[in-house]
């Protein structure tokens, strides 16, 4: 069963700070998954493991701390991790788009993987133009993700180009549109809007 070898493998990456040993419970569950769904599933639950060991310090520390004698920790390359982040949020949707089920289903949860997607590339990476890219891809396969619209907003306001601004707070609007109650939307929205009356 790959069940318990992905669930050990996001423990000891998010909690115990050993992705190697994640990797390789990740890589036996991948082999062990019979449906494409369920191997989408797996890849997606990596890289959030992934991005969960790369977003704490204290992870990484433990890693350094448990052994009894002094062990190896090699310098942390924030960018190299992101990448592997990065690749098996792709390999996600590239599998998953291989499974049969019902089509909405498969549209909302693609969006997911484009919303966390686009998130590593904006957020950990600057990579702003590549993140717009998969906030689109994500409202293209379902709309309504409010956060989809708040993270493309935010891509928009820290790229600073041309028209970036007005962008942004169109995009802000838009989640509030899709969710009234989406407090980080709204804040932007406030944010922005400041911002341009003071220009």
């Amino acid at each position: 069963d790959f069940l318990p070898l992905s669930m050990s493998g996001y423990v000891l990456a998010s909690c115990l700070g050993d992705q190697e040993k994640a990797n390789e419970k990740y890589q036996k569950a991948v082999g062990l998954a019979k449906t494409s769904e369920d191997k989408a599933d797996i890849y997606l639950e990596w890289g959030d493991s992934l991005l969960a060991y790369l977003e704490n310090p204290a992870a990484r520390a433990i890693r350094c701390q448990r052994a009894e004698h002094e062990i190896h920790c090699p310098p942390y390359d924030i960018r190299s991790l992101a990448e592997e982040v990065v690749g098996k949020y792709e390999e996600a949707a590239r599998t998953y788009k291989e499974a049969d089920g019902d089509e909405e289903e498969h549209r909302a949860w693609l969006a997911q993987v484009y919303v966390k997607w686009g998130k590593v590339l904006a957020v950990n990476m600057r990579r702003f133009d590549d993140a717009i890219v998969k906030f689109e891809a994500a409202v293209k396969h379902d709309p309504k993700p409010a956060m989809a619209y708040v993270m493309w907003g935010d891509a928009l306001a820290a790229r600073r180009g041309k028209d970036d601004e007005e962008g942004a707070r169109e995009k802000y609007l838009e989640a509030l549109r899709q969710d009234p109650t989406n407090a980080e939307a709204y804040g932007r929205d406030r944010k922005s809007t400041r911002l341009n009356s003071s220009h």
